[in-house]
């Protein structure tokens, strides 16, 4: 096969399977691809990267042949083996560098190379050297070479063609990912506010639907901001009236749905604050929006002013309620005028601001401008996630001067092998409590049997030297040794049982003991992986703790100073 089929093939599989697994779509991952298709022919001068190589292409094609050692499937072991390794190196050296994704590239890239020489005429030794049978495919028995390509032939050029224009749709779904490819492609409500769902974490979204009205019939048509998503089938837009809209299933939202597309338009930060409304009037509420954000207002509120909420039958209605009590979702302060209730003074109930601020973002500082920090400084965030159930000390105030690498706060992260160890520290201490005990209860039996032993032993001693005189009868000398031969029996397995005893408790405080070695070591890695340090010099402006994805989101806001 001539190089640009081999490069677009490579491509397409690129493309096609490596985007949907994992790898990123880059230009450095293409150009990788590109050139590791190619590189199995250095082993022939008459290829292109053997003309660049001619002094490797030259020894190669001498001493093994075209389509031989660099084309089998031992050589492509052997260099992913390396590239792994590689790989492993450069991630323990602390320096990655993209290297994963890259081997990846490279092995894939290659292997396609043999892969699509299969198919010339003459095919491939995949398993040289250990077996010199060159592998074909398609293969037909009886005609061996048919379904064959010469290379640089007309099959070889259209096998190109068709490979580059194979790469085009791949290159869309690729570059959407998969996920959104699918959602683009189905244009439903369910895809839309799944796409909002995602986007609207750090960006504004908007919409590009077709829709009609359910009472006036009426079709709409064109790119509306998207204000929130009620449930799975249900999204709120700002229509061309300024009033928030639903947009969902026929007969269960005010516009049904024919296409909608959400797009992500500026970037965005995110910030809610709990308000506790008791004894303080609707109209300070502007005091505590951010200057040039989006403020929306959640929540009940009681009030003893009898108030009306005509309901609006139109549109979706952000207040609603009446008496002495009022509900608010997605409601914003131009609402609370249009009502004329920013003089209402509510006696009980909270309100949620959800504040969404266009701001730029980079990857570790962001410039905020919102009511409590001055605009076109620069400042620092810092954040952490921690479960819900983790205990969280926080080390530093609101307006606290802060010093790069000091400790803002500390997780729990080493409460567990520190328990673990206390618990295993109190084990080690009542196992060596229990083998004080019991080898004191040995030493007390040894000494007893000792003074057994001692005694018959001299009662056999006399026995035998009466008998020896003729003083006693040779029967009571047997019964003596026989009470002696039995107090040495004892004595001999009183002593194993403590040497037995002794080594199993060794063990087990042995065992112990590295428990407790291993529960420090984890609890000192813990402890330093607990602290949260400052990246910078400054004054601490802001600390909040918003839950996230089912965990406590904590954020630190300083100022560079």
């Amino acid at each position: 096969m001539i190089a640009p089929t081999h490069i677009t093939f490579a491509e397409f599989i690129y493309l096609l399977i490596l985007t949907t697994t994992g790898v990123p779509l880059s230009a450095v991952n293409v150009i990788t691809v590109a050139l590791s298709s190619i590189i199995p022919d250095v082993d022939t001068a008459a290829s292109r990267i053997g003309k660049v190589l001619p002094f490797i292409s030259h020894r190669i094609e001498r001493r093994f042949g075209h389509r031989t050692l660099t084309h089998s499937l031992v050589f492509w072991s052997v260099l992913s083996a390396a590239l792994f390794a590689l790989h492993i190196g450069l991630t323990w050296t602390g320096i990655p560098l993209g290297a994963q994704d890259i081997s990846i590239c490279l092995s894939v890239g290659y292997l396609t190379h043999p892969l699509l020489d299969t198919m010339t005429v003459h095919g491939v030794k995949l398993f040289y050297p250990f077996s010199g049978v060159k592998c074909v495919f398609p293969l037909e028995v009886n005609n061996p070479q048919r379904y064959r390509v010469q290379t640089g032939s007309r099959q070889d050029i259209t096998l190109c063609i068709f490979f580059l224009m194979a790469c085009m749709p791949t290159y869309l779904v690729a570059n959407q990912g998969y996920e959104r490819f699918i959602r683009s492609a189905q244009k439903n409500v369910e895809s839309a506010v799944r796409d909002y769902n995602e986007f609207s974490k750090t960006h504004f979204v908007t919409a590009d639907l077709i829709a009609h009205n359910l009472f006036s019939k009426e079709r709409l048509a064109g790119t509306f901001q998207v204000a929130g998503a009620l449930d799975d089938h249900t999204l709120l837009f700002i229509g061309h009236d300024n009033r928030l809209h639903t947009l969902g299933k026929e007969y269960l939202a005010e516009y049904a749905v024919e296409e909608v597309i959400c797009n992500r338009t500026e970037p965005a930060a995110t910030r809610i604050r709990i308000v506790d409304m008791a004894d303080r009037p609707l109209l300070q509420l502007p005091g505590m929006f951010d200057p040039g954000s989006t403020t929306h207002l959640f929540g009940t509120l009681k009030t003893e002013d009898q108030v009306g909420v005509p309901r609006q039958r139109t549109s979706f209605n952000p207040i609603a309620g009446g008496g002495g009590e009022l509900q608010l979702k997605y409601a914003t302060y131009g609402d609370i005028q249009e009502l004329g209730l920013e003089h209402v003074i509510p006696i009980a109930g909270e309100l949620t601001l959800r504040i969404i601020t266009p701001v730029p973002v980079t990857a570790t500082e962001e410039t905020l401008s919102t009511g409590e920090i001055s605009p076109g400084k620069r400042y620092v965030r810092i954040s952490f996630e921690a479960p819900l159930d983790e205990s969280v000390r926080i080390l530093v105030q609101r307006g606290d001067s802060v010093k790069e690498g000091d400790t803002l706060a500390l997780r729990g992260l080493a409460d567990i092998p520190k328990r673990k160890k206390e618990l295993t520290v109190e084990q080690l201490s009542v196992l060596l409590e229990q083998r004080d005990v019991r080898l004191l209860e040995i030493d007390n039996r040894l000494a007893q049997c000792r003074q057994q032993l001692e005694r018959d032993s001299s009662a056999w001693l006399l026995k035998r030297d009466l008998v020896r005189i003729g003083f006693s009868a040779p029967l009571s000398l047997a019964d003596a040794e026989q009470s002696y031969d039995k107090a040495k029996q004892k004595l001999q397995a009183l002593i194993e049982s403590e040497r037995v005893l002794e080594k199993e408790y060794s063990v087990r405080i042995s065992r112990l003991k590295r428990e407790i070695e291993s529960y420090t070591v984890k609890e000192h890695a813990a402890a330093e992986k607990s602290e949260t340090r400052s990246t910078a010099s400054g004054v601490v402006l802001e600390i909040r703790r918003l839950p996230h994805n089912g965990k406590m989101q904590t954020t630190f806001v300083i100022e560079r100073q």
